[in-house]
């Protein structure tokens, strides 16, 4: 990880695709995916394998439970893009 776990923690968590929308009960925490996921950070969505280590966020979103998986990958290439190490995401 080329950054503190921190950081990658301190990310805006949700797009302005869920602008409006009611977020309720957010928790994000850093875990060990235990069965297959799907990154789906900045909608460069890939799979994530068992073991890897990822940021989840939870929360009930208009009602519903929902999870969103992001691996240190594309959250590093965030920070960076944000930083301006880098020009493109």
């Amino acid at each position: 990880m080329k950054h503190s776990e921190q950081e990658y923690l301190d990310i805006p968590p949700f797009a302005d695709e869920f602008e409006g929308l009611e977020i309720r009960c957010h928790t994000r925490k850093i875990v060990k995916v235990r069965k297959p996921q799907i990154c789906n950070w900045l909608e460069h969505i890939h799979p994530i394998p068992v073991g890897e280590r990822v940021v989840v966020d939870r929360a009930i979103i208009d009602g519903n439970w929902d999870s969103a998986y992001s691996c240190f990958g594309c959250l590093e290439k965030w920070l960076d893009f944000n930083e301006g190490k880098i020009e493109n995401l």
